[in-house]
């Protein structure tokens, strides 16, 4: 999350790239609230997500398969492959 309030204090817009590694971040310390916000926030500021977005929220979901598969769906819907 700082690489992001880093870039937006220097007026970079933070790209894909930039949320993919910030999910990724959290994913590794399994905080799944904080990824599936970043993932929002991605198609909030009208980024579109891609696989690794989502597969980095959804290896990190741990017990919330309701949330998992949510994520699964909507993945199947934009023709992604899941690889978590």
């Amino acid at each position: 999350l700082a690489l992001l309030d880093t870039m937006r204090c220097r007026r970079l817009n933070p790209n894909l790239i930039s949320y993919n590694e910030s999910i990724s971040v959290h994913e590794q310390a399994g905080f799944w609230t904080a990824a599936l916000g970043l993932l929002t926030e991605l198609q909030d500021v009208a980024l579109e997500p891609d696989a690794v977005s989502f597969n980095a929220v959804i290896s990190c979901c741990g017990s919330n398969w309701r949330l998992a598969s949510a994520l699964l769906y909507d993945m199947r819907d934009r023709r992604f492959q899941p690889s978590a």
